[in-house]
């Protein structure tokens, strides 16, 4: 199927760069021009990047344009094609550890102001006219019965549940995360009312940040992108991707680029709340993995999410 699709729309020398559970990703050329091949397996996925990348493509947000999508039938399943613009310099991923102190500050400030950027790119009387909240889960029949925390509740559930199967932990442990995996169920009902609803980008990190000689160019793979709390965002860069307890210079030059940009204080109590779910969902996603070798590589990222959950946990 990737090959008809390639071969009708004149695509050629495609070369596999990422592969995931449900999506796949190719980099390609059409007509000598480098492009973007992505295949998304859910449909929620591949709803969710094409409204996004054309939301914010209209917002002047550096951001792949998408050039042609197709739902097709693959396998009695429907897949989502799309054909996104090629973006040029490379993941910050990459090129981060090579900075000096001073230019990590730099591009961590205009990460910042670029997720703030992200966050209210729809103004908050449009939120209930963007299309976006559609796809958030399943079941939504319109936007008075959207509830973004039904985005977190039924995945902490979840991560309680792997959590309790458990071979790596201890029964005490177990327990002891499942009653913290409840407290933020808890807290995510009391949380809800007066959270700032905006664009939510869920995959914000480094992986996803395109940068040329020190210069944010772009953001990439809006598949998980949803309308929500835009606090979780800043969650997610500074627990994946700094040393937010350590490295206070980088993690307050990222804070101070979105709260430069949007003109909103940080609220701790919350930050807290979402760190909590990033713990919860690095020990799950260790439990999740097949491979037991692997499992065991991963061991510190386990600790490190058992070690911020129990941290957050005191601080919500």
């Amino acid at each position: 199927m990737v090959e008809k699709f390639a071969e009708k729309h004149h695509l050629s020398h495609l070369t596999l760069i990422a592969f995931k559970n449900v999506t796949t990703v190719y980099k390609a050329d059409c007509f000598n021009r480098p492009v973007i091949l992505k295949i998304h397996k859910k449909s929620l996925n591949y709803y969710r990047e094409i409204t996004s990348l054309c939301l914010l493509r209209e917002k002047n947000v550096r951001v792949p344009a998408l050039l042609y999508c197709e739902m097709m039938e693959e396998d009695n399943e429907e897949t989502g094609y799309l054909i996104e613009e090629f973006l040029q310099g490379n993941q910050l991923s990459e090129d981060f550890w090579k900075y000096t102190e001073r230019e990590k500050e730099r591009v961590l400030y205009q990460t910042g102001e670029m997720m703030g950027m992200l966050n209210f790119s729809v103004p908050q009387k449009d939120i209930p006219d963007c299309s976006l909240w559609r796809y958030a889960y399943e079941g939504i029949t319109d936007f008075s019965s959207y509830n973004w925390m039904q985005i977190y509740l039924g995945s902490i559930q979840e991560w309680i549940d792997t959590v309790k199967k458990s071979k790596l932990l201890t029964a005490g442990l177990k327990q002891k995360i499942e009653f913290q995996g409840n407290l933020l169920k808890d807290r995510l009902y009391s949380f809800s009312e007066n959270g700032t609803v905006g664009f939510v980008h869920r995959d914000y990190g480094f992986r996803n940040i395109l940068v040329d000689h020190e210069k944010v160019e772009g953001i990439i793979d809006f598949e998980h992108a949803v309308l929500g709390d835009v606090t979780f965002d800043l969650s997610k860069i500074i627990f994946n991707d700094i040393d937010f307890e350590r490295d206070k210079r980088l993690r307050n030059a990222f804070f101070e680029g979105w709260t430069g940009y949007t003109g909103y204080k940080i609220d701790w109590e919350r930050l807290w709340l979402y760190l909590a779910i990033q713990g919860l969902g690095a020990i799950q996603w260790v439990e999740n993995q097949r491979d037991y070798l692997i499992r065991i590589k991963n061991r510190s990222y386990m600790e490190k999410g058992i070690r911020i959950l129990d941290k957050a946990s005191r601080n919500i």
